[in-house]
């Protein structure tokens, strides 16, 4: 819920093509839903990875406020080696 109702709208009007509208082929997609990355001697899939020109730019974690993978975030980033990497958490139940 948390995608479709706050992540989805907002990077597409940040202008990433977050349904893949224009029907690129996989390897030219903007956006990966769960891409499978080594960090360590493990596989990840952060649930957003948001490419130009095929190169992977930052990844996105969105998570619902009880779920605690905040550990997450930094790693991937790390291990790809890039500045960026977030986490988005929805609002709290109550």
């Amino acid at each position: 819920m948390l995608r479709k109702q706050f992540v989805n709208p907002l990077f597409k009007v940040l202008g990433w093509d977050i349904k893949n509208e224009v029907g690129n082929a996989e390897a030219y997609k903007d956006v990966i839903y769960e891409a499978s990355i080594k960090i360590g001697g493990s596989t990840k899939a952060p649930d957003y990875c948001f490419r130009s020109s095929e190169t992977p730019k930052f990844f996105l974690e969105a998570k619902k406020p009880v779920v605690r993978q905040a550990w997450l975030v930094p790693r991937v980033g790390k291990a790809r080696d890039h500045a960026l990497a977030a986490l988005v958490r929805g609002p709290e139940a109550g």
